[in-house]
């Protein structure tokens, strides 16, 4: 698909369902606006408690071959804004060729990695 629109309303519908799953994850920190309280792009940078984001980016990488950017994702400025610096966050960024399927097993990895810290 070529059309704009439609990659645009595919890039949010996948990015949509993955904020679902993952606002109720104990230790979650979401960096950015929550669905509905403001205008958002299919990306999602995040922290989870217990964990550094370059050790987070690691693991859902090595155990789950999923790959995110951790740091502070050359916006240190806005990093610092968001009460994140100097460390950053963990990015996921979403594009027309991912699917439903794939941002549920991100979530989930998250879920069990989050958990993993808790216990």
């Amino acid at each position: 698909e070529t059309n704009p629109t439609v990659i645009q309303a595919r890039e949010e519908e996948v990015c949509s369902i993955f904020l679902d799953k993952i606002l109720a994850i104990d230790g979650l920190e979401l960096l950015g606006p929550k669905p509905g309280q403001g205008p958002r792009v299919a990306t999602v940078s995040l922290n989870i408690s217990g964990w550094s984001c370059s050790d987070l980016a690691a693991a859902l990488e090595r155990d789950y071959a999923i790959m995110t950017r951790a740091g502070l994702h050359c916006a240190p400025m806005t990093h610092q804004h968001l009460g994140s610096f100097p460390f950053g966050a963990v990015r996921f960024s979403f594009g027309p060729q991912n699917t439903v399927s794939e941002s549920l097993t991100a979530a989930r990895a998250l879920e069990e990695l989050a958990r993993a810290r808790r216990n």
